[in-house]
C-alpha cells in the first residue's frame, strides 16, 4: 500500500509571431493512494443518538493488507464529510484515537468517538486511516440523530425558558360529564 506523487505540467506558449515574453506555466500534483479496504467489504460503522444528547462511544478497526512486519508505525486519521454537512459535522462528531501508531498487524487501532448534534440529521462520512510510511485505508460511517427525547414536563419546561411573551389566563371549558354539578 503506497502513495505515489506525480506532478503534471501543462506549458502554453505564444505561436502568433509576437514576442509575448515567457510561456505560461499550470502545474497540477498528481497524488495516488491505494485504498487498503479496496478489495474487501469494508464495515460501515453507526452512530446514532437524540438530538441534544451526547453520545459517548469506543471505535475498534483493524486493517485490512496490513503487512507482519509493521511495527510501531505512526499514522493520522481524518474525516471527510459531504460539503452540505461539514460545518456541521465538525462541531459535532470527534473522533480522538487513544494511541498515534499502529503496533502491529493484528492489534486494532481504538478510538473514542463522541457524537453531539444538535438538530436531527443523517449523513454518510469518510474516516480516512493514513500510515506514514504509505497506505490508505477507508471505512463509511452512519451518523444519524432522531428528534430530541423529552418527556411531557420537560417540554413545559423547556417552552417556559424559551417563551418571553405574558402568561395567558387558562382557557375554562363547561364540563359536558354527566357528573358534573
Amino acid at each position: 500500500m503506497r502513495a505515489h506523487h506525480a506532478e503534471l505540467v501543462l506549458e502554453i506558449e505564444d505561436k502568433s509571431g509576437e514576442q509575448a515574453g515567457e510561456p505560461l506555466h499550470w502545474r497540477f500534483p498528481i497524488e495516488g493512494f491505494v485504498d487498503g479496504n479496496s478489495s474487501a467489504k469494508a464495515p460501515v460503522f453507526e452512530f446514532s443518538t437524540p438530538a441534544r444528547e451526547v453520545l459517548k462511544d469506543k471505535l475498534e478497526i483493524r486493517l485490512a493488507g496490513l503487512s507482519e512486519a509493521v511495527k510501531d508505525e505512526a499514522f493520522t486519521h481524518e474525516i471527510l464529510a459531504p460539503m452540505p454537512e461539514r460545518a456541521m459535522i465538525k462541531k459535532c462528531l470527534h473522533i480522538t484515537a487513544r494511541s498515534d501508531t499502529i503496533v502491529d498487524a493484528r492489534t486494532p487501532l481504538v478510538f473514542d468517538v463522541v457524537f453531539e448534534p444538535l438538530k436531527v440529521f443523517r449523513s454518510k462520512v469518510d474516516f480516512v486511516i493514513n500510515k506514514s510510511s504509505g497506505g490508505r485505508w477507508r471505512f463509511e460511517l452512519m451518523v444519524r440523530t432522531c428528534s430530541l427525547r423529552t418527556s411531557g414536563s420537560e417540554a413545559r419546561e423547556r417552552l417556559h425558558l424559551t417563551d418571553t411573551s405574558p402568561p395567558r389566563p387558562p382557557r375554562v371549558q363547561p364540563c359536558v360529564h354527566k357528573d358534573c354539578p
